[in-house]
């Protein structure tokens, strides 16, 4: 299939580094930081995702991305980090929302992998997150079917890599600049639909 780049609007690049940058920043001449150059989404629909890549769960334990899909049920994916000061919480509160309003529960008939895209943080701090989410859901199977990981610098961006995520970490704002996007996965690991916003 043909890969569709989309770019981030400059609303949402402005919510991801926060309005408030520097004078004299370096920017684009559209007014865009220069952090965020290369940032965006380029669909790789079809895409086989690496089933082999090793993360922690929020238990500490070594996991396979291969072990959330068992060939008979969907799985959404997102890539985020657990510090994010804005965006990645609005976006993940958006999907709670969501969740909210369909019969379905992951761990029931899907399953949600959540992959911290900062190499730095912690199984503790994944559990700490999953622990908000899970108690806004409120529905106790879901605790078996949302899953938070954290990895290494290369699997996260063999990962990344492999669904078009492009992202940078801009060290004077000490944040990564991301775009809010989900991706739908097939049962047997293959991108299906990409999902963007908060």
């Amino acid at each position: 299939m043909d890969e569709v780049s989309t770019r981030i609007p400059n609303a949402v690049a402005a919510v991801i580094l926060g309005a408030n940058a520097r004078e004299g920043r370096a920017q684009l001449a559209d007014g865009v930081p220069q952090a965020l150059e290369e940032v965006g989404v380029s669909e790789h629909l079809d895409a086989k995702l690496p089933m082999d890549l090793e993360f922690r769960d929020e238990n500490g334990d070594t996991v396979t991305l291969g072990q959330f899909f068992d060939g008979e049920r969907p799985v959404i994916l997102t890539l985020n980090y657990y510090r994010c000061p804005m965006l990645c919480g609005l976006m993940l509160n958006g999907m709670v929302d969501g969740l909210e309003d369909m019969q379905w529960t992951p761990g029931d008939e899907f399953e949600i992998v959540t992959v911290s895209i900062n190499p730095l943080e912690t199984p503790a701090l994944a559990r700490e997150k999953k622990q908000n989410y899970l108690k806004r859901y409120d529905r106790p199977s879901a605790a078996s079917g949302w899953h938070f990981l954290t990895g290494n610098e290369p699997e996260i961006q063999r990962l990344a890599e492999t669904v078009g995520f492009s992202y940078k970490y801009d060290p004077e704002q000490q944040q990564y600049a991301h775009p809010a996007v989900m991706f739908v996965c097939t049962p047997d690991g293959h991108v299906s639909r990409y999902l963007y916003g908060i």
